[in-house]
């Protein structure tokens, strides 16, 4: 049927009888051959929803929205590297229970991330790019986790991030350094009601707008294309 209907998150498009909702609609992909249930109404990852929804306040001159959805596309996609650095190559157990070891790390894990702000959890991912390698048991796991208080305290140094291996990773670590000023300006929008400008509104939607994506796949979180480009149906 999906390869003769033309699916869509929209419950009906100008009353064509040939687009239908694919909420809760069961289906095989072609690619991995699983059945998948759609159960949401947009297919778009989070981090790139953000992003894509700064359009319209964008196109409304609403320049506030604009910088505090791209910044929490970044906050979450820095939240996502620090678990997988944590919590990613541990062996997870088939049924997780409360009290199972990878259970409490995990806890642990969203106790120390919520103490987190932007600054902070920059200053952390970044140390844990320039370590370079997932914990493989929970006593690494355990022991990253305690060194988060050391790296929100401050920044690696350019000679650290230029060490990283991986030249990708590098590159990534390099730009998410180098947004000093964007977190400067982004707490001010938050915390001092700053309206910005059209020009910066747009420079932050285009230049940090791409780097949530670009990390996540230098750090090995994701490969490839996560979401279907907007507007794709």
């Amino acid at each position: 049927m999906l390869g003769v209907w033309h699916p869509t998150h929209r419950e009906s498009r100008n009353g064509s009888s040939q687009h239908f909702s694919v909420v809760r609609i069961r289906f095989r992909c072609f690619r991995c051959h699983r059945v998948l249930r759609i159960s949401g109404d947009i297919a778009n990852h989070p981090i790139d929803q953000f992003v894509y929804d700064a359009y319209e306040p964008f196109r409304q001159r609403r320049y506030m929205e604009v910088v505090v959805l791209v910044s929490q596309s970044l906050e979450l996609a820095l939240v996502m590297c620090a678990a997988y650095r944590v919590l990613g190559s541990l062996k997870r157990p088939k049924r997780l229970r409360r009290t199972s070891p990878f259970a409490v790390v995990s806890a642990e894990f969203d106790g120390a991330v919520d103490k987190l702000t932007l600054e902070p959890l920059r200053r952390v991912v970044l140390g844990l790019a320039v370590k370079g390698k997932n914990a493989t048991s929970l006593a690494e796991a355990r022991g990253l986790l305690s060194s988060f208080g050391k790296l929100r305290d401050g920044l690696p140094s350019e000679a650290e991030i230029a060490n990283i291996a991986d030249p990708k990773l590098r590159e990534a670590a390099r730009r998410l350094l180098g947004i000093t000023n964007f977190v400067k300006f982004r707490n001010k929008v938050v915390h001092e009601a700053l309206r910005p400008t059209q020009s910066q509104a747009e420079t932050c939607w285009k230049d940090i707008g791409r780097l949530p994506l670009d990390f996540l796949r230098a750090f090995g979180v994701v490969r490839g294309q996560i979401v279907m480009p907007p507007r794709a149906v």
